[in-house]
């Protein structure tokens, strides 16, 4: 057995920093997943009363709910954080959803429909097409976009705001916010995680 040949893919794959993040990208994927279900017992709990919220109370407190909620949110930033990648893997005519999660009055000067886009066009040098969608869930083209750039949603809970972004992570669309969006644009993103070397 010892003098058995190898596959030949099994020499050609050399495990890389790409393979890492996308394994990691999965991983937090299910976590998020998780959380949700844990934020839905939450609320539950809340709902039932006080009996009900001192059971929960009392997981939440422990070392397993305090590591899933500690892994939750690294997997809610680390999800949001890894929707600016995308921002340099950008192509000619790429679309681009500025998701809005009110209907607000639109100022001349607008962050989401004319700041935004001009600081990202400049950015990646690129002629990219913006599509805003205010005041709605996502579009129902949302696999369309090759990255949705989300509001703060000052107008969401936390359990709208996460389903959002699980679903599109379902989609397979990138996800980010105005503030990590216009960090990364400006150059802030890149200067706070230099000494990090990443």
């Amino acid at each position: 057995m010892a003098n058995r040949p190898l596959s030949p893919h099994i020499s050609v794959y050399r495990f890389a920093y790409t393979m890492a993040l996308s394994i990691l990208h999965r991983g937090t994927g299910l976590l998020l997943s998780a959380g949700l279900i844990v934020l839905v017992v939450f609320l539950a709990s809340v709902a039932k009363g006080e009996e009900a919220y001192a059971v929960f109370h009392g997981f939440a407190s422990g070392v397993a709910g305090r590591l899933l909620i500690a892994a939750f949110l690294i997997g809610f930033c680390y999800h949001l954080a890894n929707g600016i990648r995308q921002i340099d893997k950008l192509k000619e005519g790429d679309r681009i959803l500025i998701a809005e999660a009110c209907s607000h009055h639109v100022q001349k000067d607008d962050i989401g429909r004319v700041k935004l886009p001009r600081w990202l066009k400049e950015y990646t040098k690129k002629n990219l097409i913006f599509e805003t969608y205010a005041g709605h869930d996502f579009p129902p083209n949302l696999e369309e976009y090759a990255l949705c750039v989300h509001c703060g949603a000052c107008m969401l809970n936390q359990v709208e705001m996460n389903r959002r972004i699980v679903e599109a992570q379902r989609r397979g669309v990138p996800i980010t916010n105005y503030g990590l969006t216009i960090a990364k644009v400006h150059g802030y993103f890149d200067r706070a995680i230099a000494p990090l070397g990443l």
